[in-house]
């Protein structure tokens, strides 16, 4: 465990994960936001991803003009020796996976988007959940948030997720988005353990850890504003020839269950064995080959939704009876 566990009179340490990229027109409402928290033991971690438009530059000088945060802003370079070299281009992800293996230990952590905001107790109100049980199981938490467009006028609240959340809820579907969510060392440690992270989405990688091997909690407060951007809040807002169009795309036509089909069993080969009976009996299910009439149906026929919506569970079934698993 950490040495910054928390001793008599000390709160317990938390590291924001940020990665920056082209970010100059909503980073300082995201950097105020985080500064703002209520939660006093705060330290913000930023790597930039080879941005090419002042990101860098609004990032050195919000430190210079806030100086009461300038001690818990820490700026990430790639290379230590030569922290004015621009950073290296990894990608969403993969400058996500850089922060998460680099930052210095701490009891819990958090992803940050550059754009969001987020309310003062975002991060209080997670750890208030992540601290009721012990700290030896990978445990995440993450709250409720609104959906917003570009200037925060309020679309509509998240989906009200199906409690408990278990391994089969974030198989097929990803319940949790990175930016919501806290987490306990453990699970950080349980997530490094992977060495090849090319293909894993950092924050889904997370929480089907968390799902299989531990625990997940939920804050129902809506704590922060998700913000959209042109076609993507039409998108959240799509009517149902939309979104079956999108379907068609993208599970049908795209590679979507082909990449849950290899995070699934990169899953099972890494965690398996750490997980409930009954969990490795659904991975099983949907892993084995090679494929009989009888797993087909089965597959098929799976009792209790594998998707929170009944319309989102019935595409899925279509796929599975398609076998386009």
């Amino acid at each position: 465990m950490p040495e910054t566990m928390e001793k008599a009179g000390q709160f317990p340490l938390i590291h924001i994960l940020l990665s920056t990229y082209n970010g100059t027109k909503y980073l300082t409402e995201q950097l105020d936001s985080i500064f703002s928290q209520t939660c006093p033991n705060l330290r913000l971690y930023i790597r930039d991803d080879g941005s090419t438009d002042g990101t860098r530059e609004l990032l050195s000088s919000y430190r210079k003009e806030h100086p009461e945060s300038a001690e818990r802003m820490i700026l990430l370079p790639d290379d230590p020796l030569h922290p004015e070299a621009p950073n290296e281009n990894l990608g969403y992800m993969g400058s996500f996976w850089r922060l998460l293996e680099t930052v210095p230990e701490a009891e819990y952590y958090a992803f940050a988007d550059q754009d969001d905001v987020w309310f003062p107790e975002k991060t209080q109100k997670c750890l208030d959940l992540l601290r009721e049980t012990g700290e030896e199981i990978p445990h995440l938490a993450f709250s409720s948030y609104y959906y917003t467009d570009e200037n925060l006028n309020i679309l509509h609240p998240a989906p009200e997720p199906s409690l408990p959340l278990g391994l089969k809820d974030v198989m097929f579907y990803v319940p949790i988005f990175g930016f919501s969510m806290v987490f306990n060392h453990a699970l950080r440690q349980a997530a490094l353990v992977t060495g090849d992270r090319k293909e894993l989405p950092h924050d889904t990688w997370l929480q089907m850890i968390a799902a299989g091997c531990g625990k997940i909690s939920y804050e129902k407060t809506p704590l922060a504003y998700y913000r959209r951007h042109g076609s993507a809040v039409t998108k959240s807002n799509a009517s149902l020839p939309a979104a079956i169009r999108n379907w068609l795309s993208r599970e049908i036509f795209g590679d979507y269950m082909k990449t849950r089909h290899f995070m699934m069993r990169r899953f099972s080969e890494e965690h398996g064995n750490e997980c409930a009976k009954e969990d490795q009996a659904f991975l099983s299910l949907y892993l084995k080959e090679p494929l009989t009439p009888l797993l087909w149906v089965k597959r098929f026929a799976y009792p209790g939704r594998l998707r929170p919506s009944a319309g989102g569970d019935l595409a899925l079934r279509i796929l599975f009876f398609l076998n386009r698993w």
